[in-house]
């Protein structure tokens, strides 16, 4: 195929070649950007605490979404279990620490507020980030878990607040 008649290799045969392999590569690339683009353009799903009941969601934009959702009879750190688990499955477990843990904050005791004896606010929370972000496009899921104060008092409440690439 590359060589010419009297059995040498040719050269514009092997450009030849190496154009229409180029431009399937180049064509492959664009197919896959932008497949990866349209993955990214939904909010990016993260199970749901079995159990909980959705209490308000808010579109705050055509690409935020913010929804609340209470769980009754359970600690946050049965719920914290949940989720941990969630983001050991979603960024694998050899994802550095750092990314891959839920944060508690305040890291240690409750808010000082909580602590002066302001009691509508919450005593801490624990945040999960969920991220699948890539080159020109943003999905992310973030999750806090509180335990609830005033109207939600006794049960925890999850706020799943969620962006995405138009």
């Amino acid at each position: 195929m590359i060589f010419d008649r009297n059995g040498k290799i040719s050269i514009l045969r092997v450009a030849l070649l190496a154009l229409g392999i180029g431009i399937v590569l180049i064509v492959g690339a664009i197919i896959s950007f932008y497949a990866d683009r349209a993955a990214r353009q939904r909010p990016l799903d993260v199970a749901l605490f079995p159990g909980a009941a959705v209490s308000v969601s808010n579109q705050l934009s055509p690409t935020d979404l913010e929804t609340v959702y209470t769980a009754d009879s359970v600690l946050p750190e049965d719920v914290l279990t949940h989720y941990q688990t969630r983001m050991n499955e979603f960024y694998g477990m050899g994802t550095e620490p750092e990314l891959r843990n839920c944060k508690r904050v305040p890291p240690v005791g409750n808010y000082e507020a909580y602590d002066a004896g302001d009691r509508s606010i919450i005593p801490f929370e624990y945040i999960c980030l969920f991220e699948a972000s890539s080159i020109n496009s943003g999905q992310y899921t973030r999750v806090n878990i509180q335990p609830g104060v005033g109207d939600f008092s006794g049960k925890v409440v999850i706020i799943y607040a969620q962006t995405w690439t138009p």
